[in-house]
Order: structure tokens, then sequence, then C-alpha cells
């Protein structure tokens, strides 16, 4: 709990020293000129889809959960997938969510080892269409993020070859033999370093949950068909998300920019951003954002508009996903009820 709130903190301060930029740099009467004449019907709009995005995170996890098969409700579908959007939001490399859904959906009746293959083909899927499409936009649109961006190609090589390798670490779960070493090789550790009887416990109860877990995997793999369902679903929540930057724009700026070329930006910023160490990648998105989008903005208005963006991208996920977990009865803010796993 201690370092959730550090974490917390962190995302706060930084998120004051991006106000405290925009109030420093803009003008003033610029920036009141530009909230004069923001449109707020578009605005609502890019409130709306983030919203959808929401809504389809917990109907995809809903669904993973029915090929198990392992039926829960959309209305616990949907609290897990809030709960989780917090965690993932105050940690670095959004890396707290998958544990906590592993927790949660335990909570629903599942094993540990059928949560984790849930969460891994979630992450896996995620990953994969998010590394693909940022590639397809990339050969359609070449020319123009050259052109208008400076230093694409470092941008772009740091973030292909950081998403394939957490692609290659998620299917490692496809493989009972790696994971057992892994573990086994773990729990020896602990072993000879004085933990050996707590440790026989939990590698016998790991070793079990890791044969649910590849039996689980293998299962979902022979459903061709849902994980064809699974990766469009996941395509359109992505882009869903994506989109925002678009109605943002509608709504801060006279003309309409093209819709393509800012979807392609904003796929690469969210391939490159999930890579930044820092929790919900405070500081680094920003910048990033800054590099990516100041083409689509006038020069007096860009640095608003990243804020405005992160506001509505980043921390209303952070508020909404942190009131889901205070109302859930799972106590998922509890640390020791997170500890609680083999």
């Amino acid at each position: 709990m201690k370092k959730t709130i550090i974490n917390i903190l962190l995302i706060f301060v930084f998120a004051l020293i991006t106000i405290l930029i925009v109030a420093k740099v803009e003008d003033p009467a610029v920036l009141n000129s530009m909230w004069a004449r923001i449109k707020y019907g578009y605005l609502s709009a890019a409130v709306a889809l983030m919203v959808v995005y929401w809504l389809l995170d917990g109907f995809l996890m809903m669904k993973m959960a029915g090929v198990i098969p392992r039926q829960i409700s959309f209305r616990h579908s949907f609290i897990i997938s809030m709960s989780v959007q917090f965690f993932n939001a105050i940690t670095p490399f959004a890396s707290g969510g998958q544990p906590v859904a592993v927790y949660l959906l335990k909570k629903k009746g599942m094993t540990y080892g059928e949560s984790t293959a849930i969460v891994v083909l979630k992450s896996l899927i995620w990953q994969t269409s998010l590394l693909s499409v940022t590639v397809i936009s990339l050969f359609l649109n070449y020319k123009f993020l050259i052109d208008n961006i400076s230093g694409f190609i470092p941008f772009f090589i740091i973030g292909t070859v950081t998403n394939i390798v957490v692609i290659l670490f998620y299917c490692m779960f496809f493989s009972n033999a790696i994971m057992t070493k892994m573990m086994n090789g773990i729990c020896n550790f602990f072993s000879k370093i004085g933990f050996k009887k707590r440790i026989d416990k939990f590698r016998e109860n790991v070793n079990k949950e890791i044969a649910r877990l590849g039996s689980t995997m293998k299962e979902v793999a022979h459903h061709k068909k849902n994980l064809l369902q699974f990766t469009l679903i996941t395509i359109v929540q992505m882009t869903t998300f994506c989109s925002i930057l678009y109605f943002i724009q509608l709504a801060c700026e006279p003309v309409a920019a093209n819709f393509f070329d800012m979807l392609t930006s904003q796929y690469m910023v969210t391939m490159i951003t999930s890579m930044i160490p820092s929790p919900g990648a405070a500081g680094g998105a920003e910048g990033v954002g800054y590099v990516f989008f100041k083409m689509f903005f006038t020069t007096s208005s860009i640095l608003a508009v990243v804020l405005i963006w992160r506001v509505i991208t980043y921390y209303l996920n952070l508020l909404m996903g942190g009131i889901f977990c205070l109302l859930n009865k799972d106590k998922p803010l509890k640390q020791e009820n997170l500890q609680d796993q083999p």
C-alpha cells in the first residue's frame, strides 16, 4: 500500500510539473482564447471514446473467460477490468495490473492457472496487435512520419524491439517445460538461503498451477476462431483509444487534420510509451506526445493539448479505476490480499 501511495504521488508530481510548464510557457491570453473556442461536443466525444475503450476491455475479458470455460458476468468482468486499469496506471510498464487481474479472477472461481492463462493471453494479443497495426501503419504512411517527426526511426526501433521482447516473454507461458524450469530455479535459490520448508510447499502448488496454465493455454490456442475474434476486438479497442486525439484536435483547432495521419501517430506513441519505465509513463508520455502531435496543432496550444490528451487518456483512467478499486468488494487495494497467491 505504501508503494502504491508513493507511485500515485510521483504521478501527480509529474502532472503538476506539466501544468506549471504550460502555465509558464503559454501566453495566458492565448490559453484563454483556446478555452473560449473549444468545441465541447467534440471534447465530450473524446471522453465517450475512453468509456467505449473501458467497456470493450471488460467485454473482452468476459469473452476470454468463456472459452476456458469459466463464465463470468459482464458486470464482474468490467469491475475487474477497471481495477486492473488503475494498477496499470500506477506501476512501471503497466505491470501491476496482471497480478491484480489474476487475483480478482481467482475470486470469481477460477484456478490460478486459468486466471493467469486469461491474463497472459489478453496481454499477448494486445502486444502483438499493437505491434502489427503500428508496423502496417508505418508501411502505409512512411513518408508522412519521416517528413514530419524528428528522430522517428530511433523512436520506432526502440519501441519495436522492446515490444518484441515482451511478446517473446509472454510466449514462454505456452511451454510447461520452460515455466517449470524457471520456477524451480527460483525455488531452489530461496531454498538455499533458508526458506526450504515454505518453498517446498510453494513449489508443489506452483507446479500444479503451471500444469493447469499450460493445458489452458493449449486449449485456448486450439480455438482459432475465438483467437481471431479476440484479436479483432482488441484492434477495435486500440483504435478507439487512438482516435481520441482526433476528437481533441476537432475540439481545439479550426481546421480538421487528416484522420489517418493522426491515427498513425497515436499508434506509434502508444507503442513507444508502453515501454517507458515510470508509473503511467509519466513525464515520458508527455514528451513523446509533444514530438508526435505538434504538427497537428498550433504552436501556441500544443502544450495545453498534450495536457488535455493526458487527462482524458490517463488521469481519467486513474480516477475511475481508483473508484472501482475502492468499491470492489474483493479489495484489490489491500496488499495482503494480493500476496495471497501461490
